[in-house]
């Protein structure tokens, strides 16, 4: 404290005293108030209270909830420089941790494993369907016919292809 604020506390103290003795009882507690608001207004109370009282222990026994629950989150992310955030951030890092988190190599294997089985049925349908004209052709160029029910080729009677018999 002080030199001038201890000087302050002790002529408050003796006036206070001295007013205290002198008045009456019904005045003494505007009295009391008047010398507390003539000595308040002398002390740098801030000062003071900085010095002397222990902050921290104080915060300690603050309930945040009330306090956090009137922040406005919008109007603080408002005022935020997001470059300066993004630029803090360690993107390679990031990409990493998510990379190693949903498992890449087995995702990029399923989903290619998905898309080659797609690709192998078309081409075996795509060939069958191939083989098909391609049968269908041979069939023609030796005037071959197939039989509906079993699918075997029927030579025409009288084909001299069969050769002799």
């Amino acid at each position: 404290m002080t030199s001038i604020a201890s000087r302050c506390l002790v002529l408050a103290g003796r006036s206070a005293a001295w007013a205290v003795q002198q008045a009456p009882v019904p005045r003494l507690p505007r009295l009391v108030t008047a010398s507390a608001r003539g000595v308040l207004a002398r002390i740098d109370l801030t000062d003071l209270v900085c010095r002397l009282v222990d902050l921290n222990r104080i915060a300690a026994r603050l309930d945040l909830e009330p306090i956090i629950a009137r922040i406005d989150v919008d109007a603080v992310v408002a005022r935020a420089d997001l470059d300066r955030i993004i630029a803090r951030i360690d993107l390679i890092g990031l990409a990493s941790y998510v990379a190693d988190g949903i498992d890449l190599p087995d995702l990029v294997r399923e989903s290619t494993g998905s898309m080659t089985s797609e690709m192998v049925r078309d081409v075996r349908t795509q060939s069958a369907a191939a083989d098909h004209q391609v049968e269908r052709a041979i069939d023609r160029l030796l005037l071959r016919r197939h039989d509906r029910n079993d699918g075997e080729a029927l030579h025409h009677s009288g084909d001299e292809l069969d050769g002799p018999g």
